[in-house]
């Protein structure tokens, strides 16, 4: 009996493509045609290898944040270095993100965020622990900083924390209505000179 006929594009490949349309379109918006037309691969096999629609928005995302932010996060709770540089870089990764052409707008996670927010598990839930991950990437680099003396001992950590990850948000916003590289270095810096003295 045949094998029948090969697969057009790896997993990977097809998650890579997933990840860049969902981004763009969004969950509601994106059909499985889109998805089948972006991976190459009959919704048969898009079925065995990734599931239903949710669950490979879900593996979409989690890829995306893998890919894109972890290595980002990771230097924030690094404690090789000043926190408050460590910041703003930062800020200013996701502003060059957003500005990045050949990238679709806005963050994905962000985006997914905002969309998924009436729905209900697993997308809503995979969306708010990986923001939540942000969050506490931030806190433990606030806390570090703060058990450095780089911060006042009375800093309040975890409001640190979600206040630098709303800019995160307000630059995602940002990127997708305008795009203005100049406007989003000047709200960083308007960020930056919040830093608790």
């Amino acid at each position: 009996m045949g094998r029948g006929r090969p697969r057009k594009i790896k997993p990977e490949q097809a998650l890579e493509a997933a990840v860049t349309l969902f981004w763009e379109k969004g969950f509601e918006a994106t059909t499985l045609n889109d998805l089948v037309n972006a991976t190459g691969m009959a919704k048969p096999g898009l079925y065995a290898a990734f599931g239903d629609k949710g669950s490979l928005y879900t593996k979409a995302l989690t890829h995306y944040h893998t890919a894109k932010a972890e290595p980002v996060l990771a230097a924030l709770e690094s404690d090789t270095a000043p926190l408050k540089p460590r910041i703003k870089a930062y800020l200013e990764t996701i502003a060059a993100g957003m500005a990045d052409e050949a990238t679709p707008q806005a963050c994905f996670l962000v985006n997914s965020v905002m969309e998924c927010r009436g729905e209900l598990s697993p997308l809503r839930e995979a969306s708010m622990a990986l923001n939540a991950r942000r969050v506490a990437a931030l806190k433990t680099g606030f806390d570090g900083a703060r058990a450095r003396n780089e911060i006042p001992a009375d800093a309040d950590a975890a409001a640190l924390a979600e206040f630098y990850s709303a800019q995160t948000a307000a630059l995602a916003v940002m990127g997708r209505t305008n795009n203005d590289r100049q406007a989003m270095q000047k709200m960083i810096e308007m960020a930056m000179a919040a830093w608790p003295s």
